[in-house]
């Protein structure tokens, strides 16, 4: 899950600044992107499923990708324009609710500035039965990679990335083979 502001749009020695409409106006946005950070995700595509969290949302794959030199991710968190706005947690980053429905129980790695513990948390909590829609499954592992709003995605981000092995639910919850044999017949 990438976030594309702060994460990749700030200046550092070798970046390069790009005028780029914004996703829901005709409102040219400055963002400051590395030219390495396609290297890296590109690297890390061999490893993920990678999406957009932002609300940039698809529109980062036709307006940022290209600038990375990515091919489109085809994939991207569903967040209202303004997630602040539907915000109910003040606890969480407005974003959460959302990137757990998205999950829908699968492990999931998150790069972003305004994420901590509280959120790993959340995603991996189970659902209260009378506050959350059906489609909140906890994620089955998580990993938050906090990004410092002054230097973005780094490689030590990256290869953390890359040494992470995930616990699926399955790997938290071996079958019994004794609850239901015929499952198990060969």
């Amino acid at each position: 899950m990438l976030n594309v502001a702060p994460t990749v749009d700030k200046l550092l020695a070798g970046w390069q600044p790009h005028d780029v409409l914004g996703p829901f106006d005709d409102r040219a946005y400055r963002l400051v992107l590395d030219p390495r950070h396609g290297d890296w995700l590109t690297s890390l595509r061999q490893h993920y499923r990678l999406a957009w969290c932002t609300t940039w949302w698809r529109v980062a794959d036709q307006r940022i990708a290209p600038l990375l030199g990515l091919t489109p991710l085809r994939h991207a968190v569903p967040l209202p324009p303004t997630p602040a706005a539907h915000h109910v947690d003040a606890d969480v980053s407005a974003k959460t609710p959302h990137v757990r429905a998205w999950a829908n129980g699968a492990p999931l790695a998150w790069i972003d500035d305004d994420i901590d513990q509280r959120d790993a948390d959340a995603l991996l909590a189970p659902a209260p039965d009378d506050t959350r829609p059906p489609s909140t499954t906890p994620c089955s592992d998580v990993l938050l990679l906090r990004t410092d709003p002054a230097e973005g995605l780094q490689p030590h981000h990256v290869d953390r990335l890359l040494s992470w092995t995930p616990r699926t639910h399955a790997d938290a919850t071996p079958p019994d083979p004794t609850e239901h044999p015929e499952r198990h017949a060969r």
